[in-house]
């Protein structure tokens, strides 16, 4: 059974999920001590100023703390 901190963390996975592009859509949070520190999803960007990022389907985060 998972507690409702567990829940409402899937919860905002799934929000963060739908607003992916792709056709594989998923959504991530990061937590410390059960506080959100960061979320994202899956996008399409393909280039990134440091050149890490080449060609690649990748989780680009919506906000950090």
């Amino acid at each position: 059974s998972l507690s409702k901190s567990d829940q409402k963390i899937i919860s905002i996975a799934y929000e963060q999920a739908i607003q992916s592009p792709c056709k594989f859509q998923h959504g991530c949070i990061a937590t410390i001590n059960g506080k959100i520190i960061a979320m994202g999803y899956n996008n399409y960007r393909q280039w990134s100023k440091d050149g890490i990022i080449d060609d690649h389907v990748v989780v680009m985060p919506k906000w950090m703390f």
